[in-house]
């Protein structure tokens, strides 16, 4: 299946709240919304499941006159690795 995040946007003109399209990052790598130069960006990070990470790395842009997001490129993401406490006895 093929999960999207539904996303609303604020017009200050008509001081509501609308939708817009979905983007395709998945609801659980908590994808952030940014603006730069007056483009909205959609950035994925790690999806968390039952304790391993699983990295959603896509970025994708809204266009407004087509209403929908364009997948621009990838996000590059270091392995985390998880530490275990050494033994008393070294």
């Amino acid at each position: 299946m093929n999960e999207t995040s539904q996303c609303e946007v604020y017009s200050e003109t008509t001081n509501e709240w609308q939708f817009i399209a979905s983007f395709s990052i998945r609801p659980e790598a908590s994808p952030k919304l940014s603006s730069v130069d007056d483009q909205l960006y959609a950035l994925g990070s790690c999806m968390w499941n039952e304790g391993d990470s699983i990295p959603d790395t896509r970025v994708e842009c809204y266009d407004a006159d087509k209403n929908e997001w364009i997948r621009k490129t990838g996000i590059e993401m270091f392995r985390s690795f998880q530490f275990v406490p050494a033994s008393e006895e070294l």
